[in-house]
């Protein structure tokens, strides 16, 4: 079964929503990540070596995509 692609939603609203640290929203802010829907486009490893999350960050990220794609909001 395929992961569900979390509904548009813009970076801003996600991060807040979410409570995720302004620190994060900067880091996918300045990749031009427009939102959770684009992450399924990215590689953690990506993520990680390109962009700099920490894997405290990643799993952050990572558990919100997956509350996102699986409840919505």
């Amino acid at each position: 079964m395929a992961k569900a692609i979390p509904p548009k939603l813009k970076l801003q609203s996600f991060t807040t929503w979410f409570g995720l640290s302004r620190q994060l929203h900067n880091k996918l802010k300045v990749i031009h990540l427009d939102g959770p829907h684009l992450l399924h486009l990215v590689s953690n490893e990506q993520l990680q070596t390109e962009v700099g999350l920490s894997l405290g960050e990643l799993a952050v990220l990572c558990d919100a995509v997956e509350f996102l794609g699986t409840k919505g909001i």
